[in-house]
């Protein structure tokens, strides 16, 4: 049964009234007229606004989801378009408007002059943290500064905020915060990812993710640049706190300042009054 609560989000998130189907751009300019992201209200806390928003996104490209550590490594349960389809290439040329404007502009002159849709130009860097930093910004994160590099951003959080960025040994998942981990020649484990973070200032590969959702055995993610896309990410909870996965080396925590809101996750508590 590990994983069946969440499981059972991704399914029941994916008929749920509460995060329509966004309206998709129809030309290179970048506009994105989406209902889902107008529904974010300035009254709420910004844990549920940074949830809300990284579930339109999710929705944006179908829902997407992976699960890890169920009898093999990774496995993709639902698909959808990826990061060139028409339907969310501006999508991601808006999140590249924070992380890298510079870029964003790059790309968006290139698909105006195309003679064709077909030769658009893909988006080829990663874009993860461009990801991560639309969704902070847009929320209205007040001690985020977007990077297109993960450990940028971790790396200011922890210079401005020194108990922001946490060994995941000693967390407790909370939704709207993000669970991080190296990759390919980044950390292995929370102690090298947090001196690396505190001794370097150079880039090293990594990935972040917002928790979505807290289960008792399991946490429900979104990140982006998951399979190409916006994706839902189910990973294992032991004991109330997040192990790492055999594809994951999750490592570290950034915490946000505000307390839990019992109304943040996809799938709020029954404490939450609305």
């Amino acid at each position: 049964m590990r994983h069946a609560l969440a499981f059972g989000l991704l399914l029941a998130t994916g008929a749920c009234a509460a995060v329509p189907r966004p309206i998709p751009p129809t030309a290179a300019s970048g506009a994105v007229s989406d209902p889902c992201r107008s529904q974010a209200r300035p009254e709420w806390s910004l844990r549920r606004r940074v949830v809300h928003l990284a579930g339109c996104e999710w929705t944006a490209f179908g829902r997407q989801s992976v699960l890890l550590d169920r009898g093999w490594p990774e496995a993709q349960v639902a698909f959808g378009p990826d990061e060139d389809a028409l339907s969310v290439w501006a999508r991601v040329g808006g999140y590249w408007d924070v992380a890298d404007p510079g870029h964003a502009a790059e790309a968006r002159a290139a698909a105006a002059s195309a003679p064709s849709r077909e030769l658009w130009p893909a988006w080829r860097r990663p874009w993860s943290a461009a990801f991560i930093s639309w969704v902070m910004r847009t929320a209205g994160a007040p001690d985020f500064t977007p990077d297109p590099a993960h450990a940028d951003y971790l790396r200011a959080s922890l210079e401005r905020r020194p108990e922001s960025v946490v060994d995941l040994a000693a967390y407790k998942p909370v939704a709207g915060d993000l669970i991080c981990a190296g990759r390919g020649s980044g950390p292995r484990d929370a102690p090298e990812f947090l001196r690396r973070l505190r001794e370097e200032r150079s880039f090293f590969p990594s990935h972040c993710d917002v928790i979505v959702d807290v289960g008792p055995d399991a946490l429900t993610l979104i990140g982006g640049n998951v399979k190409n896309a916006v994706a839902a990410t189910v990973t294992a909870v032991t004991v109330g706190r997040v192990p790492p996965a055999t594809t994951r080396s999750w490592a570290v925590a950034l915490r946000l300042a505000e307390p839990p809101d019992p109304c943040a996750a996809l799938r709020p508590g029954p404490n939450c009054q609305p």
